[in-house]
């Protein structure tokens, strides 16, 4: 049949067909879909709006993709006019991961941004009366409940029988259950100049489904968490498990950068899970090192309390370190407590064998304990662009392939 895709004969199109893009989308081009298709004919990929595809091959019908669901794992066509790309998601100060956290704000301020009443409508906030704890207020009938968050053993706790890891993890148990509250967590005061990460996230298409992750062993630890082996969706994946408010709010601006970053040569970022805390779920290469030891900044080892260029420089240091020893781990010999107690001192990593002074010494402008005193990336390229046209220069025929070692003058090629 004319105009139909190739991949079906008897076949016809839906009416949702008609709704054209604006561009066309190359294999391996991840989108979101727009809208419900849960009646499809025969051939047709079913979907809801916002589901995750994978377009793996474009329909001679130019309006029409045959495309893999990344829930149910399924193939089938959809309509081009059903599809828009995954976005990248902005790096925006406003992002918040606890966008009902007011800070410090009295119990009265608390009443009068829980109003008008309505059950459920909740916001957290630090406590005047007891420096170090926090309050959960909830709105409940024409009153607002204050419930102290006490700390213990290093869990948060209402009633001192259900613990939690942070407060993420107790507003995530109370919007399902209500326990020892007066009513079930219904929706957040968001806190005035803020955005919910999370909205944005399912927004932008990278917040995944909790129950579609399986976690597995332990293939890493670093500062700030654990390093897990799981399936996701019967894919193979790493997930970065980070329980720390404040770091796993670090975090969010670093994941923003990762979903701009798609590319064949590098681990491929497949979305984030809000549980207890951030999952970050990325692609399982086996032949990636997990290396704690790898990431730099604030003058250590440590990444600094605000992540920036500068920290990666010092994480680009590292990686020419590897490169010039021939992928060697960084730091031999050195577990990452003596790596991190040895870098404070000020101890920097002796240059691999046959390593040029010239690119240990940029290794060591890498390193700088002073943020600020690192070099840029633009510079960074600018000599190791110059590094490299004097190594051609010096190299017999200028650099240039030749089908082997030259002869001696005295010999006969």
């Amino acid at each position: 049949m004319r105009g139909s895709p190739r991949f079906l004969h008897a076949w016809h199109p839906s009416p949702i067909s008609a709704r054209m893009p604006t561009r066309r989308w190359a294999p391996g081009t991840q989108c979101i879909t727009k809208c419900e298709h849960t009646r499809p004919k025969p051939g047709e990929l079913a979907f809801c709006k916002g589901d995750v595809v994978t377009i793996l091959e474009a329909c001679e019908n130019k309006s029409w993709y045959r495309a893999k669901h990344h829930a149910s794992g399924q193939e089938g066509l959809l309509a081009a006019g059903a599809l828009r790309e995954r976005e990248a998601l902005s790096a925006d100060p406003k992002l918040s991961l606890m966008p009902w956290f007011h800070g410090k704000i009295s119990g009265q301020e608390a009443v009068q941004q829980l109003q008008p009443p309505e059950d459920g409508l909740f916001l957290v906030r630090e406590s005047a009366r007891h420096p170090g704890d926090y309050v959960l207020c909830v709105s409940f009938g024409r009153d607002v409940i204050h419930y102290r968050v006490l700390h213990r053993d290093g869990h948060l706790t209402i009633d001192e029988e259900v613990c939690f890891c942070n407060l993420m993890d107790m507003v995530e148990y109370y919007s399902k259950d209500q326990g020892a509250i007066c009513t079930k967590l219904v929706r957040p005061k968001r806190k005035q100049g803020t955005k919910s990460a999370e909205e944005e996230l399912a927004k932008a298409g990278w917040l995944l489904n909790l129950q579609h992750l399986t976690l597995g062993a332990q293939i890493g630890e670093g500062e700030f968490g654990a390093v897990l082996q799981g399936e996701y969706l019967g894919q193979k994946v790493a997930v970065k498990n980070i329980k720390c408010d404040v770091t796993a709010q670090a975090f969010l601006d670093e994941t923003a950068v990762m979903t701009k970053v798609q590319h064949k040569n590098l681990v491929r970022l497949l979305g984030v899970i809000l549980h207890q805390g951030l999952y970050i779920v990325m692609e399982h290469v086996s032949k990636v090192r997990q290396d704690p030891r790898v990431v730099g900044g604030g003058g250590g080892t440590r990444a600094p309390q605000k992540f920036s260029s500068k920290s990666d420089v010092w994480s680009f240091g590292v990686l020419l370190w590897e490169v010039f020893s021939y992928g060697r781990a960084p730091y031999p010999k050195m577990s990452l407590k003596e790596v991190s107690e040895a870098v404070e001192k000020g101890y920097r990593m002796e240059p691999p064998e046959g390593c040029p002074g010239s690119i240990h010494a940029l290794m060591g402008s890498c390193w700088e304990a002073e943020p600020t005193r690192r070099p840029p990336f633009r510079k960074l390229a600018e000599k190791l662009a110059r590094e490299l046209r004097s190594v051609g220069a010096s190299a017999p025929n200028g650099g240039q392939d030749t089908d082997g070692p030259a002869p001696p003058r005295s010999q006969e090629p």
